[in-house]
C-alpha cells in the first residue's frame, strides 16, 4: 500500500525508512516487579518441525572416500577425486563393472 502516492507503508501507519520510538511509562510498583520472558510450550508442532529441520542435513553421506579402498564413491560430497573416481578405485583394486 502506498502513502501519499510515494512511500511504502509497513503495517498500520508505519512507513519504511522512518525511525520510530516506543516510550513506555510504568509506575514504581510495575518497575519493581520481577521480569519474565515468554517461553513457548513444547506442544507447538511448528516449533518441533523447525527444530527437526535445523538438525537435518542436506542429504550428504557421512562416509569417507571409498575410491581409495577400491570402490568408486557413489556421492560427490565425500569423494576426494570425483572426476577420476573410477581410475582411483581401479588403482586400488577395483575390477570394474561386472
Amino acid at each position: 500500500m502506498k502513502l501519499d502516492g510515494a512511500r511504502e507503508v509497513y503495517g498500520p501507519g508505519f512507513v519504511g525508512g522512518e525511525t520510530y520510538v516506543l516510550k513506555v511509562t510504568e509506575t514504581a510498583a510495575q518497575a519493581a516487579e520481577p521480569r519474565r520472558g515468554y517461553t513457548a510450550s513444547g506442544n507447538d508442532p511448528m516449533a518441533r518441525m523447525r527444530k527437526n529441520m535445523d538438525n537435518m542435513g542436506l542429504g550428504e553421506d557421512a562416509a569417507n572416500c571409498s575410491c581409495i579402498e577400491g570402490n568408486p564413491c557413489m556421492s560427490p560430497y565425500n569423494c576426494k577425486n570425483w572426476a577420476n573416481r573410477f581410475e582411483v578405485a581401479k588403482a586400488h583394486g577395483w575390477k570394474g563393472h561386472s
